[in-house]
């Protein structure tokens, strides 16, 4: 979803997120994401825990490829200000600066922390 900013940035271009940072943008990435993410992680896993039946469902796959890309879209919507969720049908940013930078930072943050220590802790 980011390459769209990255090649924006690199190549100067005015408006960096566009056609993929908008609900049908967000929509058709999480369907490929579906496909390749299932599989890179189930490889990824495999070789991590080195069990080999361990598979995630296509449930799970899906839930989580949707819910990363819609929940990437609302982040980036409360801080860009060349963000349109609802593009192409309106330009409206109704999310920009609903809610302070430092609180979405810090509180992304907080939950990369919490999400590490509950990781640690489930692994002993």
């Amino acid at each position: 979803m980011d390459i769209e900013p990255l090649l924006g940035m690199i190549l100067g271009w005015k408006t960096l997120h566009l056609y993929t940072h908008n609900l049908i943008g967000a929509l058709l990435i999480a369907l490929i994401a579906i496909h390749i993410g299932k599989v890179m992680s189930e490889f990824v896993l495999r070789s991590l825990l080195k069990q080999k039946n361990w598979q995630i469902t296509w449930r799970v796959a899906t839930f989580s490829a949707l819910t990363g890309s819609f929940s990437h879209i609302l982040l980036d919507g409360l801080m860009h200000a060349d963000m349109y969720p609802f593009y192409p049908f309106s330009q409206t940013q109704f999310l920009l600066n609903l809610i302070p930078y430092c609180f979405i930072f810090y509180g992304c943050f907080i939950g990369f922390i919490f999400g590490g220590i509950l990781f640690l802790l489930h692994e002993k």
